[in-house]
């Protein structure tokens, strides 16, 4: 029996790095289950988990190879979840801080992390224990407005996403069959021996 199938097409209002202006779904929901807008949006959300999952990756290192056993991948990898969250949030505060729009910026999570990364440290020795304890006394919204007043004090441009220029399409080229077959021995070319 044959799949029916929809296609849906995407028109994007800036260009793919690959320079594409339309994205082309297909999908065996049919239209009385979802609207052509509602797989697009939900096509739109699963990216933004992908991108998420990317940030993860490379700006917390989540996929740590040497752990064997599958429980401590997953305990690292719950760990790195819970660390982006911070990050998300100490972002989002920056973000609500700071007229970003205005300048056409946005705050880079892996610079977020190096920010904490590096100055983690330097916070433990100087700051004492004491001081964290009126910290988890606070309410949500006295910690978010307090997260607000220090976001504050940075400075955003320390921050900034450096965006990706568009990958050159380079033209690869393949050498004819006849030269890629051509068995050439290495004691030869030593010798300097000319082949034919």
């Amino acid at each position: 029996m044959p799949l029916e199938l929809r296609r849906i097409e995407v028109h994007l209002d800036e260009p793919t790095e690959d320079g594409e202006t339309v994205i082309r779904l297909l999908t065996n929901v049919p239209t009385e289950k979802m609207s052509a807008l509602e797989v697009a949006e939900l096509y739109r959300k699963r990216w933004t988990i992908e991108a998420m999952f990317g940030e993860l990756e490379s700006v917390l290192e989540s996929e740590v190879r040497s752990l064997g056993k599958p429980r401590a991948a997953l305990l690292a990898f719950g760990v790195a979840v819970l660390a982006y969250n911070a990050l998300s949030v100490v972002k989002s505060a920056v973000e609500a801080s700071h007229d970003l729009e205005a300048n056409n910026m946005q705050v880079s999570t892996y610079y977020i992390a190096a920010e904490v990364k590096f100055t983690y440290g330097g916070m433990m020795v100087m700051v004492e224990p004491e001081e964290w304890a009126g910290q988890e006394v606070q309410s949500a919204e006295q910690l978010s407005a307090a997260l607000l007043e220090m976001a504050k004090k940075v400075k955003p441009a320390t921050l900034r996403k450096h965006s990706r220029a568009a990958k050159k399409k380079v033209k690869k080229g393949y050498a004819p069959g006849e030269v890629a077959r051509k068995h050439v021995a290495t004691a030869h070319v030593l010798k300097g021996e000319t082949l034919c």
